[in-house]
């Protein structure tokens, strides 16, 4: 950690703006096949933001082609461009498995909510403080330059500025 470290000045964020439509439920299906764990295809795409990872899975099947993660990314994207969204929400995945040893297919379904982006959210920021003696947030009209925040001024009883009591080694 820096003891004074040089802030930037302030800038805006954004946020995307979605539109969940709660009435209608959407699905999509995909079927992928596994050859020996190792060779997996099927589907007709991908959708980037569809995750489905198990974080108790070995590590071996971190390295290897997952094909269940496959079929969820598949499903998820068919189900958003069959229904013209940009994506789901409380989405649910049901996994049919047909296993032959050296080869396995997978039936996976992906039942949703529909979600379109509508804009973009600009965010201020706004210049506070905390102040820790009474722990409440102060709001400041304008961005300040905090410099030895947390130090006591020299010739407090503290030996070293910002540095409680002594330390015996």
């Amino acid at each position: 950690m820096t003891v004074n470290p040089k802030t930037i000045g302030p800038v805006d964020s954004y946020r995307p703006l979605y539109q969940v439509n709660e009435k209608q439920t959407v699905t999509g299906n995909a079927k992928i096949h596994c050859l020996f764990g190792l060779f997996v295809w099927g589907g007709a795409g991908t959708a980037d933001y569809a995750d489905f990872t198990n974080e108790s899975d070995s590590f071996l099947s971190k390295i290897l082609p997952n094909p269940k993660a496959t079929g969820a990314k598949s499903a998820f994207y068919d189900a958003c461009v069959a229904n013209k969204c940009d994506s789901l929400v409380a989405s649910r995945y049901t996994i049919k498995t047909k296993d032959y040893f050296v080869y396995a297919q997978y039936d996976i379904t992906v039942k949703g909510y529909p979600v379109k982006q509508i804009g973009v959210e600009t965010i201020k920021p706004v210049p506070y403080y905390i102040d820790f003696s009474t722990g409440k947030i102060v709001i400041l009209d304008k961005f300040v330059d905090m410099v030895n925040v947390g130090y006591e001024p020299r010739g407090v009883r503290d030996p070293v500025p910002g540095v409680k009591g002594w330390f015996i080694f």
